[in-house]
């Protein structure tokens, strides 16, 4: 009898150290997958923060030619050759979208700068330029081939 017990609490032992071990898996994955999406929100907030720091130079460099770096008629708010410059100076190669500017000012006051699935937001408040928002981007839906019928049905 000692012999079936001693192999049940072997075999309860080995059960509950995969069990263990599995969840110690799943946790530490988690947690990896965590850090590094953390990190890769750390490098987009500093590239947007280069960006932008890059816009001052390069809006000082057309104010000295009497022009500046802003045009309305495009999508992203920046002429597309001041826009090429400033990627281009910045080494990176997002997106960046001005969603406010004073003509006083050199910098946006609001922008948003966008590569991969992340999005930083920048907006300049009571002179403050510590608000810096970083979002991940995930898709909820998709809604290819998908006909969708004005009575909210599918």
């Amino acid at each position: 009898m000692e012999k079936k017990e001693l192999k049940a609490v072997k075999r309860w032992r080995s059960r509950a150290l995969f069990l263990f071990l599995l969840i110690f898996a799943a946790v530490f994955y988690q947690y990896a997958m965590h850090l590094m999406q953390r990190f890769e929100a750390r490098k987009i907030l500093h590239e947007a923060q280069n960006v932008r720091t890059i816009m001052r130079v390069v809006s000082v460099e057309y104010y000295a030619r009497n022009t500046d770096i802003y045009d309305a008629s495009t999508p992203s708010g920046l002429k597309p050759q001041a826009q090429e410059e400033i990627l281009k100076l910045a080494e990176c190669d997002g997106d960046i979208v001005i969603l406010e500017h004073i003509p006083e000012e050199l910098p946006p006051v609001k922008m948003l700068y966008s590569r991969g699935d992340y999005l930083v937001y920048f907006h300049l408040e009571n002179g403050e330029e510590r608000n810096w928002e970083v979002y991940r981007l995930d898709k909820a839906l998709n809604v290819d081939g998908m006909p969708i019928r004005s009575d909210g049905e599918e």
